[in-house]
């Protein structure tokens, strides 16, 4: 189901990209689509992975993914489950690594075993669900109705993006006052990523390296609310429809798709802690 994606939810793709770090491989959606296109071989290299061959450089990639607040695994497993399951694998391993390093610098190795017993660190996850009442099903599942609801939106704002290639960043750039329609979108992005709203000053952010990356890999829940609020606002304007800009610019499209899905995302967000979070 995962290759099948033009590119998967940005959660489950970190989880990905933290496995092909470990690993050693290029650290690429198109890495790890080719990998697991063999499944034998590529959970053959799960299993039998050489924990003391890791680099810490590789520990640290998998790390910085992994502490994401929208990356927990118990999160990512309401996007899909096999996320979950690579999310858990890499946070083993990080684990393990660690624990490894600590007993080779000469720290009292059983004062480490004292803090992450092993048989409690890697057994398998509690479910997270269980003993829940009645009631808080039926709220989980509301939630995950809802959920539903944004997540194809989503999918669809994350494959319009990596379909972006540098010609089409350039096109944009080269705009040096830019049709109403595409400078009105941007604002919105700039809006969304805390930057200056200004035409020049987005051009400038465009020549950023790995600037769709950067969108495809943010925390979409730590963008503050005023910043989703003002995006919101400027979205009410038809001019940023989707469509109406892929007239003026189809180079703008999939940021225009992007914008919109991630405001979308946060509204429902709200909704789903409202409704798990009632007493």
């Amino acid at each position: 189901k995962l290759n099948s994606m033009s590119i998967p939810p940005g959660p489950v793709l970190d989880s990905l990209l933290a496995i092909c770090a470990l690993l050693g491989e290029d650290k690429s959606w198109s890495t790890a689509k080719s990998m697991m296109r063999v499944e034998d071989l590529f959970l053959n290299k799960l299993k039998n992975i050489n924990v003391s061959e890791i680099k810490e450089s590789q520990i640290r990639y998998a790390e910085r993914l992994m502490k994401k607040e929208a990356n927990e695994p118990s999160r990512i497993r309401s996007v899909s489950y096999v996320g979950y399951q690579f999310a858990q694998w890499v946070n083993a391993i990080i684990e393990s690594w660690r624990i490894n390093k600590f007993i080779e610098e000469g720290s009292d190795p059983l004062a480490q075993i004292t803090k992450y017993n092993p048989e409690q660190q890697y057994q398998e996850p509690k479910d997270p669900w269980e003993g829940e009442t009645e009631e808080q099903r039926v709220r989980r599942e509301k939630a995950e109705d809802l959920l539903d609801t944004v997540l194809p939106t989503l999918l669809k704002a994350e494959q319009a993006l990596t379909k972006m290639t540098i010609s089409d960043l350039a096109e944009i750039r080269s705009f040096v006052n830019p049709p109403a329609r595409v400078g009105k979108v941007f604002r919105v992005l700039a809006t969304l990523l805390g930057e200056d709203i200004e035409w020049q000053s987005i051009r400038n952010m465009l020549m950023e390296k790995n600037f769709i990356s950067k969108l495809l890999n943010i925390d979409r829940e730590a963008i503050p609310r005023e910043r989703i609020a003002k995006a919101a606002e400027y979205l009410e304007d038809e001019d940023t429809e989707p469509e109406t800009v892929k007239k003026v610019s189809q180079q703008s499209y999939g940021f225009a798709v992007w914008c919109r899905a991630i405001v979308q995302y946060n509204k429902v967000m709200d909704k789903v802690r409202t409704i798990v979070n009632k007493k």
